[in-house]
């Protein structure tokens, strides 16, 4: 089975995002750092799972990542959410979007997308 999803690497390789969101706040591991300034993003990894055969070894691995968008301003929220929605939506399958919303304990404003993938193996 592949190690991750592609979205770090399809977020990462993506300017117009890259230019609100730098590289070193996209966080792989679902959690962002404790000194993470917004705007940020977090990949968690929901599920991965191979897709079976009767005979033989699985040729695909599923992936079911959430990619959450924290920012300090609704419009900034929703900008950066269709900039992660436009870099992944050819290469994924968007299950679920939701928000903005403003979390209640940071202030901030987040949107969470839920995502599958296809990946050959």
């Amino acid at each position: 089975m592949a190690m991750e999803s592609p979205v770090y690497m399809l977020l990462a390789a993506t300017p117009a995002l890259l230019a609100l969101v730098p590289a070193a706040s996209i966080y792989k591991s679902g959690i962002a750092a404790e000194n993470a300034v917004a705007p940020y993003i977090t990949i968690q990894e929901i599920a991965t799972t191979p897709q079976n055969y009767v005979a033989g070894r699985p040729g695909i691995d599923t992936f079911r990542p959430t990619v959450k968008v924290m920012a300090e301003t609704e419009g900034q929220c929703r900008k950066i959410a269709e900039l992660v929605r436009d870099a992944l939506e050819l290469d994924g399958h968007c299950l679920i979007a939701d928000g903005p919303e403003q979390d209640t304990e940071t202030r901030l404003f987040v949107h969470f997308s839920d995502w599958h993938f296809h990946i050959n193996r």
